[in-house]
């Protein structure tokens, strides 16, 4: 008698096996969760001729891993004023789907309160972290940026930032600085994140207005550039 995780094990197997190149599936929690009375249904007296439907199982993948997503749905309205509607960006899930990055537990409640008073998702203020200080609240850029969220010294005092070194602030700071850049750029992530790496003087000034047009993104410093793709990357992947 084959386990429900052999089962699943095989059909994520037999799934990926049928994507395009590159498309990865990535760990299964979302699907279990997602179709969680279809498996537990089907999974108490699992054998090896009674096994999972193919194509329940493909459509819990499809939904929970977005392989050529479909329009999202939207989080109710009262949480909606920072997502983004474009199908391309992660915003408009709902907050519990962001779980992918390993909360990193010396900073998580301040993580989670952020996250909660300013309505961004944890992970998306760890994917940040992550890629401006590697989460060390003590680093400062050669340009002068300081702490996990890597403030310049004039935005830090622009937020009323006090101590850019204290991790709670630093974290407010951070938070608000990245809320304000979306709620300017209409929700959209891409541009609020270049907006944060770049400044949002300088999107203003060279036009940005959609980094799917590879002729917007180009004007885009490289550093600007992989910068979005990192993030990208650890909000799809985890760390």
């Amino acid at each position: 008698m084959y386990s429900i995780r052999d089962i699943m094990h095989q059909k994520l197997s037999e799934i990926q096996s049928r994507l395009p190149h590159g498309i990865a599936i990535g760990n299964n929690r979302g699907l279990y969760r997602a179709n969680r009375s279809k498996i537990d249904s089907a999974s108490n007296h699992i054998s090896p001729g009674n096994n999972l439907d193919f194509k329940d199982v493909l459509e819990a993948v499809l939904q929970t891993h977005r392989v050529n997503p479909s329009t999202p749905t939207l989080v109710p309205p009262s949480t909606t004023s920072i997502w983004d509607t474009d199908p391309y960006s992660i915003l408009p899930l709902p907050m519990d789907y962001y779980r992918n990055i390993e909360a990193d537990t010396n900073y998580d409640s301040i993580i989670k309160d952020k996250s909660s008073q300013y309505r961004i998702p944890e992970d998306l203020i760890r994917a940040i972290i992550q890629t401006e200080s590697g989460f060390d609240p003590s680093t400062v850029s050669s340009a002068g940026a300081m702490g996990l969220m890597q403030l310049m010294p004039g935005t830090a005092k622009g937020l009323g930032i006090m101590d850019a070194f204290d991790p709670e602030q630093n974290i407010d700071g951070g938070v608000r600085y990245i809320k304000s850049q979306l709620d300017r750029f209409n929700g959209n992530l891409d541009i609020a994140l270049a907006a944060y790496n770049w400044g949002p003087g300088n999107v203003i000034k060279n036009n940005i207005t959609n980094l799917k047009d590879p002729s917007q993104f180009a004007k885009l410093p490289k550093e600007t550039q992989n910068y979005i793709k990192k993030i990208r990357g650890l909000l799809t992947n985890g760390r």
